[in-house]
């Protein structure tokens, strides 16, 4: 049996990944442990890009652009429904709510005005998030946030 050869991740997609860590703390300490849409406690809490971060890249790391809520139904609905579906208009109502009928203008202004991310940009955020995590306690088995 062929086995397939591990993937190297660069080095750059190792920062994005730590980055993307440091940024849903850094989300969990200033929202709260509870869904923004249902204001349910967050049981599988995940960051929510409204515009997707694949095509949207620049506001990856947009506080404006990431909600945290539960994975279902809210992330789902609207990743695996199309916008005809009720599953998908219930979770658009909420952004709309929450963000302001012209979320999806502000957000794509905003993508422009944004920096690509190259590895000084994604470095310099690094620390910008290390920064707003200090004087904070982070239990990884029970995602529990306690500010010191």
């Amino acid at each position: 049996m062929r086995r397939k050869p591990i993937r190297k991740i660069s080095d750059k997609g190792r920062l994005v990944k730590e980055l993307d860590r440091l940024f849903f703390r850094v989300l969990m300490a200033e929202r709260g442990q509870r869904c923004e849409i249902s204001d349910r406690p967050g049981k599988g809490l995940t960051p929510f890009h409204i515009l997707c971060k694949s095509n949207y890249p620049r506001i990856r790391y947009s506080k404006e652009n990431v909600l945290l809520v539960n994975w279902l139904p809210h992330h789902y609905n609207w990743h695996h429904y199309t916008s005809n579906d009720w599953q998908f208009k219930d979770v658009e109502r909420a952004v709309k709510k929450l963000r302001g009928e012209d979320y999806q203008d502000r957000l794509l202004k905003l993508n422009a005005t944004m920096p690509k991310h190259n590895p000084t940009y994604l470095n310099f955020l690094k620390k910008a998030l290390l920064q707003q995590l200090e004087g904070t306690e982070w239990d990884n088995q029970n995602m529990i946030i306690r500010v010191g």
